[in-house]
C-alpha cells in the first residue's frame, strides 16, 4: 500500500467470502465469492482502516453494498438491502 498511496484517490469498501462448489470435470474444486456483512470479520477492516490512518490517507472511501441477487450471503429485499447497508456504514464508521 505504501508503493500506490501516492496514486490512490477512492478506496472501495465490501467484504466477501469464498464459497465452495463441487469439483469439475477434472477434479479441481470449484469456488465463487459471497458478499457479506462488513462485520463478519473475515479479512482485517480494523487493520486496514488502522493503516489508512497511519499513511494519512485523505481520499475518498466507498461503501459497496452488492447484497442483491445469487452473489449476497442471503437474497435481500430492497429493504433488507438498505438496513445491511445502514449497519455496514455503522461498522465502518466505528473503525474511523
Amino acid at each position: 500500500m505504501d508503493l500506490l498511496i501516492p496514486w490512490v484517490s477512492l478506496v472501495g469498501i465490501k467484504h466477501f467470502r469464498w464459497q465452495q462448489l463441487e469439483r469439475d470435470a477434472k477434479g479441481q474444486m470449484q469456488f465463487r465469492t459471497q458478499y457479506v456483512p462488513l462485520a463478519d470479520r473475515r479479512a482485517n477492516l480494523p487493520r486496514f482502516m488502522q493503516r489508512l490512518r497511519e499513511i494519512k490517507y485523505d481520499g475518498v472511501v466507498s461503501l459497496h453494498s452488492e447484497y442483491k441477487g445469487q452473489s449476497s450471503f442471503r437474497v435481500l429485499d430492497s429493504t433488507e438491502l438498505l438496513d445491511q447497508s445502514a449497519k455496514d456504514l455503522r461498522f465502518l464508521e466505528s473503525l474511523v
